[in-house]
């Protein structure tokens, strides 16, 4: 059967399945941390999923938070940005331990240059003294040989035969360089040490061309040296058992006491959301002092702000939410204005607006040839066909039907085809088609 073909994804089953993964409750704590910060969310998930109270999560947890907080305070504190940051660069962090910790560091050669420390254990010395083979390694060389000369630089693949060619000169200096570079590495490696130096290397007959071989045939030199008295390396290396051994191990320097050491066996978690007094910003809606004008108007910007994030009827209580966590909305009042705006959705006529599939634009604003900003509170298109509501929290007014006509007339010179524009006035119930 040719193409692609698709399988139904049962939504019920998926729920289902998760149910048994996730702990109770999954559902009402995303609900609960859906609006709150990058450094919020994380804190709670420690929580929720009990992940601090492992001591062996301890220190991967403190190093997390520490990069989430350094996310936070970059500028840039989204779930989005962190995502793609932790995809790119935070999978290459690691944990710093402190010196006293009883632990290994785990470091090429290349990393510990210029480092000390007391004790090295160099587990594969074992690397090439030349070029890896199987690695494609080309030489850019000039022949100085006539008629080759004509050709200028080329490349050419490094390989033994090059020894018989008129390229030897370049191979043997390459080859050369690439020797010095290897037989350096091993002395960047011996010298990191203070007190204790463990190395393993392979014992592997014709193995002259890796270092392991060279480090064999130097412990195991019995011969005459110019500028040695004995030979120091063959004395001390015991060729039964292959191991080279020189000098003593010192006694252990006692550390300080790790009672000084603060240690912690979990993460605690502080959730002080509940101690917080926010300042509400609905400038003095709730206040009874305030005049009746001024309570109206207040209502109508907060009103306008929770419907403009509203997209289908189940958004309203994720939109009045946040504005209760923004400051904007009393607690106290959050029930009710949702159970009021539910209401106000299950007119049939207004449902159709907040149905789901639909193609919806919130207060999406439109760049006028003068400069001018025009910003219509929702426009739905279906089936190629466009509908303009406006929310209006207050009475009627002829500057009603002028601004949405001149929505309408705006979305047909944009080429579109204008259905329906309506004046929603909420409060009152009334739907004016102009």
């Amino acid at each position: 059967k040719t193409g692609v073909e698709q399988a139904d994804i049962d939504k019920a089953y998926l729920v289902a399945a998760s149910s048994s993964i996730f702990p109770e409750g999954s559902e009402d704590f995303i609900d609960s941390v859906m609006y709150r910060t990058l450094w919020d969310i994380t804190e709670n998930a420690i929580s929720f999923f009990g992940l601090g109270s492992h001591s062996f999560n301890v220190p991967y947890l403190n190093a997390f938070q520490d990069l989430v907080m350094n996310h936070c305070l970059s500028g840039n504190p989204g779930i989005a940005s962190f995502l793609d940051w932790w995809e790119t660069e935070g999978v290459k962090k690691s944990i710093l331990l402190p010196e006293n910790q009883d632990s290994i560091k785990v470091l090429t050669i290349h990393k510990s240059k210029g480092l000390e420390f007391k004790a090295v254990i160099l587990p594969f010395i074992s690397w090439n003294l030349d070029h890896k083979p199987f690695h494609t390694n080309i030489l850019w060389v000039n022949p100085d040989i006539h008629p080759f000369n004509a050709l200028g630089i080329v490349p050419v693949k490094y390989k033994s035969d090059l020894e018989n060619s008129i390229f030897a000169g370049s191979y043997f200096q390459e080859k050369y360089s690439a020797y010095i570079d290897n037989l350096n590495l091993l002395y960047v490696a011996f010298t990191r040490a203070v007190n204790v130096l463990t190395g393993f290397a392979p014992s592997k007959s014709g193995n002259s061309s890796r270092i392991a071989g060279i480090l064999k045939e130097a412990f195991s030199f019995t011969g005459s040296q110019e500028t040695l008295s004995d030979p120091v390396l063959s004395g001390n290396f015991n060729r039964k058992d292959g191991i080279f051994e020189f000098g003593s191990i010192p006694t252990a320097e006692s550390e300080s006491d790790v009672s000084e050491t603060l240690k912690t066996d979990n993460y605690p978690v502080s959730d002080n959301s509940a101690s917080l007094k926010l300042k509400l910003h609905w400038e003095d809606y709730f206040e009874t002092s305030v005049s009746e004008k001024r309570e109206r108007i207040n209502y109508g910007k907060i009103m306008h702000e929770i419907f403009g994030e509203i997209l289908t009827s189940e958004d309203a209580g994720r939109s009045v939410r946040k504005k209760v966590l923004e400051g904007k909305i009393p607690e106290s009042e959050e029930a009710s204005l949702i159970g009021k705006i539910e209401k106000l959705l299950n007119d049939p006529e207004v449902g159709k607006w907040f149905e789901k599939g639909l193609e919806v634009y919130n207060e999406t604003s439109f760049l006028m040839p003068d400069s001018q900003l025009k910003r219509p509170d929702r426009i739905i298109f279906k089936d190629g066909r466009a509908t303009i509501i406006d929310f209006k929290f207050g009475g009627e007014s002829n500057s009603h039907i002028r601004q949405i006509r001149q929505y309408g007339s705006i979305l047909e010179s944009m080429g579109y085809v204008v259905e329906k524009a309506c004046l929603w006035y909420v409060d009152a119930g009334k739907i004016v088609s102009v």
